[in-house]
């Protein structure tokens, strides 16, 4: 198995999980969605993995002579987890939602980058698409909750783009089992 069917696995579950849920539970994902912005506890779990992600790739990456520095990350990424839910509460799990949005696209396009299918075009545009929804929900993370009213206005609403993603997440784990 390729890095890419096991990533387009894992983002294909993702994607079938979610959109499962907003296919049969239309009510209840339209109210999560609808309350997503103002919930506190899951923009502290949001942050809490966006940071420590990022603090992650930091430590990881080479820095030449700034290598002594990594061992001040251990301290400065608790440090700016507790600063960033303390200090910032207005919209938290949507802006954390950018962060992630913005995070999850590299392992996808190092994974697409030298995959020789054409189909590994389907992954590098989740990729792009991932990284403006990030760029919009960081910047701007009002926009979220613009984007709810806007498509997915009532219960028929939130089914139909269930059912939609189901449809594009079944399509990427096939690529996934097939063809990746």
């Amino acid at each position: 198995m390729s890095d890419l069917a096991g990533i387009a696995l894992i983002l294909g579950g993702s994607l079938a999980m979610l959109y499962l849920l907003m296919a049969a539970m239309p009510e209840q994902a339209l109210r999560f969605l609808n309350n997503f912005s103002r919930n506190r506890p899951v923009g502290i779990i949001l942050t809490c993995v966006a940071v420590l992600w990022a603090g992650w790739l930091l430590y990881q990456m080479p820095m030449g002579r700034f290598d002594g520095f990594k061992p001040l990350l251990l301290i400065l990424v608790p440090v700016a987890i507790l600063l960033i839910v303390s200090q910032m509460s207005e919209l938290l799990p949507v802006r954390a939602l950018g962060g992630l949005l913005l995070l999850i696209p590299a392992p996808l396009l190092d994974a697409a980058r030298w995959h020789h299918s054409p189909a590994r075009l389907v992954v590098t545009v989740c990729a792009y698409i991932m990284v403006v929804k990030g760029i919009v929900f960081l910047l701007s993370p009002f926009r979220f909750r613009q984007a709810v009213k806007l498509f997915i206005r009532d219960a028929g609403f939130c089914r139909a783009w269930g059912l939609a993603g189901l449809v594009f997440a079944i399509c990427l784990l096939a690529f996934a089992v097939t063809v990746y």
